[in-house]
């Protein structure tokens, strides 16, 4: 995965939760997508590259993600179709 992948998913994934009526700005999708490499925000994604380099989208990194996504923004979704 890289930086730009991570860019790409944060805008999905504002797309996503504005299909629930839950209105997220950009740098908040940006600290999301953190999530699915392990980070905390976007900013240790700038600062850790290589480990975001590392990571891959499967199943793990979408579970932390939807961990996220139910305990910030109460917004259930598994972790199966997040991946889709």
């Amino acid at each position: 995965m890289d930086t730009q992948q991570l860019k790409q998913l944060a805008g999905c994934l504002r797309a996503l939760l504005e299909d629930s009526a839950i209105e997220i700005g950009h740098g908040q999708a940006l600290d999301l997508s953190a999530s699915l490499v392990g980070l905390r925000n976007w900013p240790e994604v700038q600062a850790f590259p290589r480990r975001v380099g590392a990571q891959e989208l499967d199943l793990l990194a979408t579970a932390r993600l939807a961990y996220r996504l139910a305990h910030k923004y109460k917004h259930e979704v598994s972790s199966a179709d997040l991946l889709l």
